[in-house]
């Protein structure tokens, strides 16, 4: 299937072979932005911005570290 010269297919597939690995490790990205950030943020921002803002950062910092740990062959193991 193919969107705008997107091949939704393979990418859906690659995405689904890292979703473990993003559960894995995305607490540490949750304790990390919430002992940095959170007393910030919730006094400039309410609960309603702040959840889904945070919880899309926290996804994608966390799928990004897992791509990153499956290229390197030894962490490909743990993944």
């Amino acid at each position: 299937m193919r969107f705008f010269d997107f091949d939704f297919l393979n990418s859906s597939k690659a995405l689904s072979g890292m979703t473990l690995g993003v559960y894995l490790i995305h607490p540490i990205y949750l304790e990390i932005v919430s002992y940095l950030l959170k007393d910030d943020l919730l006094g400039y921002m309410s609960g309603f911005f702040y959840i889904p803002l945070v919880s899309f950062f926290v996804f994608l910092v966390s799928l990004f570290s897992v791509f990153i740990m499956s290229k390197i062959k030894g962490l490909k193991v743990c993944i």
